[in-house]
């Protein structure tokens, strides 16, 4: 279970559980009214499998979500369309009802299992090993404005997932079950520079 609160909302993903909506959809991801608990009905992404992680870039009022799911609805009931994301998919939700990003469209061959912003970066941390079809083992930033892989920032994560993340200043934290960053020993933890990539060698 993942979840996160923007503007008066809270937004909750994991797998499927009993809230049924008026148009029979399953919720593995919804929006409830903060002071009243009712569901928002002007979000129903219906993913086609678990919801695993989620981030709010608070900023600009984008929501991300990510998980073991290959399809999303990319409308409202009661309009039944859907289309290919692979494990990650986004929208605005500062729009009512929330919009669709059909320019955001990573394309992950594993999940997210971890997701965080820093200025115009998404970080996006699991058991993948490409984004796009371009080689990024379980760590990967991602240009949010330019919709666009970073090519500088490639730690190259070995033996294990990226499980957790937290950025602070111009490092980020991860923790997972992983044994290797750029080919070097790190149990489970490592701090890494958010710029390029950089193992932060002193940190152990």
């Amino acid at each position: 279970l993942c979840m996160d609160i923007y503007s008066g909302k809270l937004y909750v993903g994991g797998s499927t559980w009993a809230q049924i909506d008026a148009f029979g959809l399953d919720r593995q991801c919804a929006a409830y009214e903060l002071n009243n608990g009712r569901l928002y009905t002007g979000f129903a992404p219906n993913p086609s499998s678990t919801i695993q992680s989620m981030h709010i870039h608070q900023n600009s009022g984008i929501l991300y979500i990510g998980g073991n799911f290959t399809n999303v609805r990319n409308d409202v009931p009661p309009s039944t369309t859907t289309v290919t994301r692979n494990r990650i998919a986004a929208w605005n939700i500062k729009t009512s009802p929330h919009t669709f990003l059909t320019s955001f469209d990573p394309n992950l061959n594993g999940n997210p299992l971890a997701l965080a912003t820093s200025g115009n970066m998404l970080y996006m941390g699991g058991s993948f090993t490409t984004v796009g079809g371009v080689t990024r083992n379980r760590l990967a930033a991602y240009n949010i404005e330019t919709n666009s892989l970073d090519s500088s920032f490639n730690p190259n994560i070995g033996n294990g997932s990226v499980l957790t993340m937290k950025i602070s200043g111009d490092h980020m934290y991860i923790g997972g079950d992983f044994t290797l960053v750029s080919g070097v020993t790190r149990n489970r933890c490592a701090k890494i520079r958010l710029s390029d990539g950089a193992l932060a060698v002193s940190y152990t």
